[in-house]
């Protein structure tokens, strides 16, 4: 899966999650970056198990860190080591 696919969904399970809206430019980065004592545990799980639901995958709690969660940019590469074929181990 191309990380501009995976970063555009993952935009719109932010952007609900926290409704943010669609029409702000980059809403759901905003929603992540400089508001880390906002992202509480509860909300880090809720975020988590929602992108376990749209893209099929399992977070593993050693990959539920900060700096997992800085930006769509790293979130996205984290989803697409993990729905890309596993051809080099789990990731």
């Amino acid at each position: 899966m191309e990380l501009k696919d995976i970063r555009t969904r993952l935009e719109a399970v932010v952007n609900a999650l926290y409704g943010a809206d669609d029409s702000g430019a980059r809403s759901a980065d905003w929603v992540l970056s400089g508001r880390a004592e906002e992202l509480d545990s509860v909300l880090v799980l809720r975020l988590v198990l929602a992108i376990e639901q749209e893209f099929g995958i399992v977070i593993q709690d050693d990959q539920i860190r900060p700096e997992t969660f800085a930006n769509l940019h790293v979130l996205s590469q984290l989803i697409q080591r993990k729905v890309a074929p596993s051809s080099h181990g789990v990731s």
